[in-house]
């Protein structure tokens, strides 16, 4: 099985800083372009979750700013809901900052 995932986007929000044990996490979001229009011609937006982890909430935080494009790459991961739904987000492995 493979949960590897590429996402590249504009960050439409910044990390939001959480500390989990003794480790710094961040939430941030990221703007997709679908590849493809909807049946009316329109571009569809979706927004993935990424979480940042190992250092690189910190850099993101330091190099990066709000519709500045980005490229993730990660794994898939779940994270459960205070109502007990799964939610699916990007565990970002490695960031690539000041694209285009």
């Amino acid at each position: 099985m493979l949960s590897d995932a590429v996402v590249i986007g504009r960050i439409t929000e910044m990390p939001e800083v959480l500390q989990e044990e003794e480790k710094i996490v961040g939430f941030m979001k990221i703007e997709v372009v679908r590849p493809f229009r909807d049946i009316d011609g329109s571009l569809i937006k979706d927004t993935v979750p990424v979480k940042l982890w190992r250092g690189l909430t910190e850099e993101c935080i330091a190099a990066c700013s709000e519709g500045m494009t980005v490229a993730v790459r990660g794994r898939l991961e779940t994270l459960k809901s205070e109502d007990g739904r799964d939610l699916l987000y990007v565990l970002a492995e490695k960031m690539v900052f000041h694209l285009g």
